[in-house]
């Protein structure tokens, strides 16, 4: 994927958030986030959300000490999710009450079985 479609999947998905968030989405959960970088570049967004990253524990360890290297702080809203099976992580049951939610997958698509 070159960088034109990858700034453009985000433009997309972000402008789509933004209409999620004024119509009381309180939730962003991306699957396989790798190093996406949304909660450090749109705080006026996070602030209204809680965004959960989704992806490979060594994916997850990486992009932390990335950001550690950076000096970047990780917003108090954002939550890394440690996972080996996204569809585990769909089936579990959330001891909050629900939310409405914007659920995205990067780049899972490429990668088939």
């Amino acid at each position: 994927m070159g960088a034109t479609s990858a700034i453009s999947r985000a433009r997309y998905t972000e402008d789509l958030l933004e209409r999620a968030v004024r119509h009381g989405a309180k939730q962003y959960i991306i699957l396989g986030a790798g190093m996406d970088t949304f909660a450090f570049r749109r705080p006026e967004i996070v602030e209204q959300l809680r965004v959960f990253e989704v992806d490979f524990p060594a994916t997850q360890d990486f992009k932390r000490r990335r950001i550690a290297e950076l000096g970047w702080e990780v917003p108090e809203a954002l939550h890394f999710i440690p996972s080996t099976s996204h569809r585990r992580v769909l089936q579990t049951p959330s001891p909050a009450p629900p939310l409405l939610a914007l659920m995205i997958m990067f780049s899972l698509t490429r990668f088939p079985k």
